[in-house]
């Protein structure tokens, strides 16, 4: 039971290193973060499982523009 909860601990820390790193490029790049995280993740609603990489990369920080 205590590898189950470890397991879903380190899941949650990826995750949360993973939004960090993205504040932290959006920080980089002159970027609202909260701006960038609501146009991502409404971009996100219309993105299709089979889309292109490309579109995706798109929508990095060092790429995205408003």
């Amino acid at each position: 039971m205590a590898q189950r909860y470890a397991g879903l601990r380190c899941v949650s820390r990826r995750k949360i290193e993973w939004l960090h790193s993205l504040a932290c490029s959006c920080r980089l790049n002159g970027i609202n973060s909260f701006d960038y995280f609501k146009d991502i993740l409404n971009k996100f609603i219309e993105i299709k499982p089979n889309t292109d990489k490309k579109v995706i990369r798109e929508l990095l920080p060092d790429k995205w523009k408003k």
